[in-house]
């Protein structure tokens, strides 16, 4: 396909991916119309029109007439739209999925109900639809996502070959994970920590112009993703494995962390206890999805720890027993999960707990799990704080400085820039006042 001299409608082009395409299309002597929501908001540039066009909304079929009204010229068109929501199916508002449905599918297949007839009449033409490789793997946290993406796929081979002995060209495009602004921050920080590759919209940009220029039926991005899409197809029982799931656990918990961290540290004093309040139930229904894993249990029992020290009060003190009783059973799944970290909550609890009649607090205990999680993970930046902070709690300064100085000394986290920075300035904090 040449794109010197044709005229493309650019679905989504407001997007990180659909951005990207804008200036290469413009370089090679295309012409780009960018329809949206909210044309006005766009800059006008030379070789680029602006038109409205809600991918939504039920009347789309009566605004592409409008549209193909106005720009007679349109012999191409690339849908790179989408939308999405991670979140499981029973925590996703119909809203949610309704959006998923309308802009991934039902508007490629009105897009294309419009534009196949008239691209066949003029002699030439191409649809170009962006999917992705949740179109080919199914991900728990992504159901309405992939439901949409997986129509997509199968929608495009359909009409691929109900258009074959026509001149109109179907191309789809299945990029890998891309960095934009549709992923939220907490998928952003899973694919660090675990070192998931993701390509920059430049970069899948440029794979969807090669696509089309060379004539691709399909092109799916990414290595091993791409083996995953053949695995997946022939030996579905395969990735219907343990690291698949533990996947999206990673994810939820990443979440949980950071949503923790922006209010621990950076959320106003008078603004936390509501904050945490709500962050609570995401922690209960985190323990919920997963029944049997010590990980949200742990930061269940952070969370609730962190929201009465929020509250405050007689309130606070049922908050810190829920604590207890799940960081408990954490440990009773799992005493090593995320680096032992129960131990150094329940330890925390113990020595900043009012003790009987009061609360449970009991500093004999605290020592003994402070020592259990350091002894698990002697470099840890929570471990040696809390250690530090309980023996300055216990009028050891001289002791306390060595495990304090090696919070200033930790290795960074991935994913927990926030956190990591707000404990080095509390352990910074306790050294200056020694």
């Amino acid at each position: 396909m040449r794109l010197h001299d044709r005229v493309f409608l650019l679905l989504g082009g407001t997007g990180g991916i659909g951005k990207a395409l804008v200036e290469p299309l413009v370089r090679a002597g295309a012409r780009v119309i960018i329809a949206s929501r909210h044309p006005e908001k766009l800059e006008h540039r030379e070789g680029v029109s602006l038109a409205h066009l809600d991918l939504s909304a039920p009347d789309l079929d009566q605004q592409l007439d409008r549209l193909g009204d106005a720009y007679p010229d349109i012999d191409g068109v690339i849908h790179c739209a989408g939308q999405n929501r991670f979140a499981s199916l029973g925590n996703m508002a119909v809203s949610d999925l309704d959006a998923q449905i309308a802009v991934n599918l039902r508007s490629a297949m009105i897009v294309a109900r419009h534009f196949a007839p008239r691209f066949e009449r003029a002699g030439q033409g191409a649809l170009v639809f962006v999917g992705s490789t949740f179109g080919s793997i199914g991900f728990p946290g992504y159901t309405a996502y992939c439901a949409s993406k997986f129509g997509l796929r199968g929608f495009t081979e359909a009409l691929r070959r109900e258009l074959a002995d026509t001149p109109v060209q179907v191309i789809y495009v299945a990029p890998r994970a891309t960095a934009t602004d549709m992923n939220p921050e907490a998928v952003n920080e899973l694919n660090r920590a675990l070192g998931n590759a993701m390509d920059a919209p430049e970069a899948v940009a440029s794979q969807i112009l090669a696509a089309m220029e060379n004539d691709d039926r399909r092109r799916f991005l990414g290595w091993p993703e791409k083996l995953f899409v053949v695995i997946n197809g022939i030996l579905p029982r395969i990735v219907d494995t343990q690291p698949l799931w533990a996947a999206a656990l990673e994810t939820e918990l990443a979440g949980i962390q950071h949503r923790w961290a922006e209010i621990q540290y950076q959320v106003p004093a008078d603004e936390k206890e509501k904050a945490f309040e709500g962050l609570a139930d995401e922690a209960e229904q985190f323990v919920a999805h997963y029944p049997g894993r010590a990980e949200p249990l742990i930061w269940q029992g952070i969370v609730l720890s962190t929201y009465a020290g929020a509250k405050g009060g007689l309130g606070a003190l049922g908050l810190v027993k829920e604590a207890r009783k799940s960081l408990e059973a954490a440990l009773e799944i799992d005493p090593d999960a995320l680096d032992g970290s129960a131990y150094t909550s329940l330890g925390s609890l113990y020595y900043q707990v009012p003790g009987w009649p009061l609360g449970f607090g009991d500093d004999d205990k605290a020592r003994q799990y402070l020592q259990k999680a350091l002894a698990i993970n002697p470099d840890g930046m929570d471990a040696n704080f809390f250690f530090g902070d309980f023996l300055l709690d216990q009028g050891e300064p001289e002791r306390a400085r060595s495990y304090l100085q090696k919070v200033l000394d930790a290795p960074d986290r991935a994913g927990r820039d926030v956190a990591d920075a707000g404990r080095r300035e509390e352990a910074r904090s306790r050294l200056d006042s020694l």
